[in-house]
């Protein structure tokens, strides 16, 4: 009972059954003719479309995808989707060479048809709607004929041209899946697979002779077989035409697929190896250039591997040929068609021998099982992972060299093995689940970042086989996943239609607890509390709300023996024999948040749980040990001096819940103890975000702080791309000692409220930052800032920051509490600042420091308003000279007697862009003859250096 139930929670998110309607499915047989023109790098084409109706529904028009034309220009939805995950090759929009299909002339059955594009405007180009001469009744066909040419973009995603290599890919009108969820109607997207038809495919491809071809399927022309075969022996490579007057003719079938590839490179060397699988014979190639020559001779034997590992697990391969091509293709390390793979060049064995493994594999998992990866992408990626992550656990290539070991990130040991992707993925999991972005693997691809597609779909996919293998038992997996195979090969299905098989094979019912398991986005949580020796009671609390059977295993010495404990929510107590410790879940077959909590060495205090102590760079990290990081800090001010002292702080990879840094230091001209910590509690909200409370505590000579906020941030959906909203209210404790005598406020508390929306890709930034302040007695201030960054040329962008304030309410006023063009005073000790009040000599020449709020500008002006300003800052990088930008800054106070425009422009380094940059201001309002003064008594030059960035905790936080 327990493990079925096991079974119920782990299975990846279903979509709700179908109807009981008999299941049916259209048929599709393509005839093409292609040719290539390397001077022109087009494709000229004619296509023949025989269209079978196998549906019980009258089609009075059939729906058509247009792939080549999502690269028409930087509108479309692919390049739109791409530009907001950062791409940079689309944000440089002069280097583009962008392509297209068009030249139509579509006919049914002889008769001209009508063409009306996708009512939606980002689609219209790629999806088209051919509206049929006469309704297609169920059971009968229609032929659609048409040219077409295809103009080839410079190689970008999966189609294009490299030099003298082409990549022919998505290439051809292609008509939508008509199933019994309608028309599956998508644009072209390079994050999730295409989804298509089965049928057979004739492709007459011709290229200049001095090309040569691989392609799906088998080649039918005697002499251009026999001229495949030739490039096996083939030494020097044959010149790039000059003319593509003298051309050969290839001929390719391939039955049984929805999708047609080819690959073409006028350097192309080849090599092949007969062998037979499970009784067929079986032709595997390797295309690949001149001088990788040790490609040729492995790869065939790895892509038969891989067939041999595929067809024994799950079910016979159905092609005569596996291809794999060595080329250019941006989309990731490789990319499957059906019985052919386009892999990138890779630098290791152990690399090729993955990448080769993984892609092959995907005949099967959206090749001959052809599920609709747009919709879900679990369905290929997360079991063809799973698949990929098994070979590469039990077997060692002959000629590959498998090296464990661990990663040491930023002083922090992350106890993984770096081949091992379970381990990865585990590791990235976790750290998404503390900042509230968990999702589980049952989404639509397109509603993952490129991260987190990775993340959730190819790695919770795959974590949710492994349990299912774990506790049914590795050969009724396999038997299951048999079953699914022989139920929908080359067929359609659904995610229903893997739970129904499954069912069949196992004998269980898979659908008591799968709403439960939908709707949750927690992690696993199982851990032991506490084992009593006398009365050999082990106690395992499962904080999960949902019943799980875990194995435990029991050592005594170097001998092990596995139980199996079914844990309700709660936990449960077990009776176990007395051993030297218990090890929760070993084999880490599922994916709990918290792997700290899942060792207990009996005859040790807390089960050996204890403080570990360790430098930077520690050796390793240990279950069951609260790892207490410890590292050298050095600082200084003008008022402290030099400042030495020690790092402390519980800091992990991933952040746990409870946090603490600890930063004393000792103040050589103060003679006293400085320093700074801070404590703080984080908790995820499920589909939401974070929510979290912090202490914070600083004292510096001149002043105390401390500092009580609750923080909470969230994103428009679990794990997705979008706005990331944060909102923070504090109360800030200022204590001033009478270090300086000048100033007369000794102590004021004030309360703050900050909420941000923020939007970042490698192509622009958008901040928007409202700010409440309120000193009770003293003032209200609200703040406003608008930032936006863009790209305008490769690396280098443009700036535009907007800020206005204003104080409503001060019955008081004190020249600390009032809004300046130079930035702000700090009152709220924010910033590590070296001068905070501007004591040194250096500074009284003129050289300020900043922290880039209020006016935020780049000259110094110490003129102070009131009631309110407005300012604008603009910074634009310059052209190829890196660290180098213009900046300019505007604005105008309120609440001074003399209430003029103020205005500053020069030359900015930027060290670390927004970190670490320094202010050459030339011209400016407050300076004589509006030019600024450069000698030995004025250095009119300003400096930001936002030393609280570079903490660890802050550098582990970009993780997320």
């Amino acid at each position: 009972m327990g493990i079925r139930i096991f079974i119920l929670l782990t299975l990846l998110p279903f979509a709700l059954r179908g109807g009981t309607n008999p299941y049916w499915q259209q048929r599709v047989n393509y005839t093409m003719q292609v040719k290539l023109n390397t001077q022109l790098n087009e494709l000229s084409a004619t296509y023949k479309l025989v269209y079978y109706n196998h549906s019980p529904d009258t089609l009075s028009s059939i729906w058509f995808h247009l792939w080549p034309n999502a690269y028409l220009d930087n509108h479309t939805t692919y390049a739109q989707h791409k530009l907001s995950g950062g791409d940079e090759e689309l944000q440089n929009k002069d280097s583009i060479v962008y392509g297209g299909i068009d030249s139509f002339s579509w006919k049914g059955n002889g008769i001209p048809l009508t063409i009306s594009p996708h009512p939606k405007k980002s689609w219209s180009r790629e999806v088209v709607e051919i509206q049929l001469s006469s309704p297609l009744l169920p059971g009968d066909s229609v032929t659609i004929t048409t040219p077409f040419r295809v103009k080839l973009p410079e190689t970008r995603s999966r189609l294009g041209y490299y030099g003298s290599s082409w990549q022919i890919t998505q290439w051809y009108p292609k008509p939508a899946v008509y199933n019994q969820q309608g028309w599956n109607l998508m644009p072209y997207l390079d994050q999730g697979e295409f989804f298509g038809e089965f049928g057979n495919f004739t492709v007459e491809i011709t290229v200049p002779d001095s090309v040569g071809v691989a392609a799906s399927g088998i080649c039918l022309t005697p002499g251009e077989q026999a001229y495949l075969e030739r490039l096996t022996t083939r030494v020097d490579s044959i010149p790039f035409p000059s003319s593509p007057d003298s051309t050969r003719t290839f001929t390719y079938f391939l039955d049984q697929a929805h999708d047609f590839a080819w690959f073409a490179d006028a350097h192309f060397k080849a090599s092949y190896q007969d062998t037979f699988i499970q009784g067929k014979p079986l032709r595997a190639w390797a295309f690949y250039q001149p001088y990788r020559d040790s490609f040729g001779i492995t790869e065939p034997l790895r892509a038969i591997r891989a067939v041999a590992f595929y067809s024994k697990l799950v079910g016979p391969y159905v092609y005569p040929e596996v291809k794999v091509v060595e080329g250019v293709m941006p989309a990731g390390g490789g990319m499957e068609y059906p019985a052919i793979t386009l892999i990138n060049e890779m630098m290791d064995t152990l690399s090729l021998e993955e990448v080769i493994l993984h892609e092959v594999g995907h005949n099967w998992f959206y090749g001959m099982l052809g599920s609709n990866e747009r919709k879900y992408p679990w369905m290929d990626e997360g079991i063809n992972t799973y698949y990929e992550n098994r070979y590469m656990d039990e077997f060692s290539p002959p000629d590959t060299a498998i090296k464990k070991g661990g990663i040491n990130l930023m002083g922090f040991n992350l106890n993984i093995d770096i081949n091992n992707n379970k381990s990865l993925f585990d590791l990235g999991a976790r750290q998404f689940y503390r900042y509230g972005r968990f999702s589980n693997p049952g989404l639509a691809s397109t509603q993952y970042t490129n991260f987190g597609y990775g993340q959730f779909v190819y790695g919770l996919g795959s974590r949710s086989m492994d349990v299912l293998s774990a506790y049914v038992g590795q050969s009724r997996f396999d038997q299951g996943m048999q079953k699914y195979y022989q139920d929908w090969v080359l067929r359609h299905p659904l995610p229903n239609d893997i739970q129904q098989s499954l069912e069949k094979s196992w004998g269980v019912s898979l659908d008591t607890f799968m709403g439960k398991y939908m709707e949750s986005s927690h992690l696993l949580d199982v851990g032991i509390q506490r084992y009593r020796s006398s009365s050999q009671i082990l106690k395992v609390k499962n904080r999960s709300s949902i019943t799980l059977p875990v194995v435990i295993r029991s050592y005594k010495g170097l001998e092990f023996r596995d139980t199996v404990l079914v844990l309700s929510p709660g936990g449960s107590r077990w009776s176990l024999p007395k051993a030297d410790r218990y090890v929760l879940d070993p084999e880490k077959n599922f994916l709990d948040r918290n792997i700290n909590n899942q060792v207990w060495i009996t005859g040790k205090l807390c089960g050996g749980w204890k403080p570990r102590i360790q430098w930077v760079f520690p050796k390793d990290e240990l279950p069951k040990r609260f790892p207490i990081l410890v590292a050298p800090a050095i600082g200084g001010n003008y008022h402290d001096g030099l400042l030495a002292g020690a790092y402390f702080s519980n800091l992990s990879i991933p952040l746990s819940g409870f946090r603490f840094t600890l930063l004393p230091m000792y103040a050589f001209n103060a003679h006293q103890l400085r320093g700074s910590g801070q404590i703080m509690w984080t908790m995820p909200i499920p589909d939401v975000g974070k929510w979290g409370v912090s202490f914070t505590a600083d004292q510096y000579s001149g002043y105390t702080r401390y500092r009580p906020q609750i923080e909470m941030s969230w994103l428009p959906f679990r794990g997705g791309r979008g706005v990331e909203h944060t909102l923070a209210v504090a109360w800030n404790e200022v204590q001033w000692r009478d270090v300086f005598p000048e100033i007369k406020l000794t102590a004021y508390g004030i309360g703050s409220i900050d909420y941000e929306a923020f939007h970042k890709t490698r192509e622009h930034k958008g901040v928007i930052h409202s700010r409440i302040e309120y000193k009770p007695g003293g003032f209200v201030s609200l703040q406003q800032e608008l930032l936006g960054r863009k790209r305008y040329f490769q690396q280098e962008y443009i700036q535009l920051r907007l800020f206005a304030g204003v104080m409503p309410w001060r019955p008081s006023v004190d020249s600390v509490f009032q809004f300046q063009f130079s930035g702000s005073t700090d009152y709220l000790m924010r910033q590590v600042m070296f001068d905070r009040l501007g004591q040194s000599n250096d500074f009284k020449m003129g050289m300020r420091q900043t922290d880039g709020t209020m006016g935020g500008f780049g000259g110094y002006t110490s003129a102070l308003y009131s009631q309110g300003l407005i300012s604008a800052n603009l910074k634009v990088d310059l052209p190829g000279i890196k660290y180098f930008a213009l900046f300019g800054d505007i604005g105008q106070g309120f609440g001074q007697r003399l209430q003029s425009v103020v205005w500053d422009a020069g030359i900015c380094i930027r060290v670390i862009p927004d970190y670490w940059e320094v202010y050459f201001p030339f011209l400016g309002s407050i300076y004589p003859d509006h030019i600024a003064p450069y000698n030995k008594y004025q250095i009119p030059v300003r400096f930001m250096f936002r030393l609280e960035n570079f903490t660890p905790d802050q550098l582990i936080k970009k993780l997320k």
